[in-house]
Parts: C-alpha cells; structure tokens; sequence
C-alpha cells in the first residue's frame, strides 16, 4: 500500500479569497463575492490631494547614527534619528519613503519607529557614506 496524500482543505470564506463559487457560503453565512460592477463604484481617490513632499535630505543637518543591542532580543540594530523638528520636520510619509530607499540601497530590513529609523545589524558606516551622498549631514 502507498502513502495517501492529504487533501487541501477550503477555507469556509473561500469566495472571498478569489476561489471561485463557494458551495458553503449559504450555510456559513458568507456573502457573495462582488462582481466587477461592486469593485468598479467604489470611489477614486481624490486627485486634488496633495502628495507627500519628498523628504530633503540637504536639509538634515543634525542626522545621527548610532548601534543599539540592548532590549531587542540580542539583536545588533543601528538607529538613525535627529530629523529636522518643527516647522521643516519631515512627515511620516516621507520618512517612510527614507526607510524604503535605505532598506533597497542597504539590502537589510528596515522600519520606523516614532521618528527613528531602525535598521538591522550594525549599518553605520554604509548607512552613513549612503547618507552624505545623498546631501544629509551625518554625525
């Protein structure tokens, strides 16, 4: 005798998740799945709404850089704070804009946390030459 393979089994929601007719829906209490017409009356975002302003960063004179070990499990992270405050102080869309950039120039994980951004491992000096080649003044 062979091994028998086991099935796969459907979510009961799964019309929802793009499988098609769900024979369950009825008992489950699922809701149909919308057609093209449901997704097609949903309204477009307001073109009139101002963009994010890109995050300059010839501006940021007062950018630091230091490695923390301490409180995150063991794990070396390098933490890069010291955004301009107040009137020219980045918006969080811009910053997340930053970590992007960094996450794709450095090749590590990336995240932002109130107004630091963190990244994994210890990035100083690559996070820095990064920085200043993009205008920022690192300390």
């Amino acid at each position: 005798m062979g091994k028998r393979s086991k099935s796969k089994k459907i979510a009961p929601d799964a019309d929802a998740k793009g499988f098609g007719h769900n024979p369950f829906a009825a008992h489950f209490g699922a809701s149909p799945a919308p057609t093209n017409d449901a997704e097609n009356t949903a309204e477009a975002p307001d073109a009139g709404a101002p963009d994010a302003a890109p995050l300059d960063l010839n501006r940021q004179k007062n950018l630091h850089l230091r490695v923390e070990r301490k409180g995150r499990g063991g794990k070396t992270v390098t933490l890069l704070g010291g955004f301009k405050a107040g009137a020219g102080a980045p918006t969080k869309d811009a910053l997340e804009d930053l970590v992007g950039q960094l996450k794709r120039a450095l090749g590590c994980g990336a995240t932002l946390e109130d107004d630091t951004i963190v990244l994994q491992g210890d990035q100083r000096d690559r996070a820095a030459s990064w920085l200043n080649a993009q205008g920022a003044k690192v300390r």
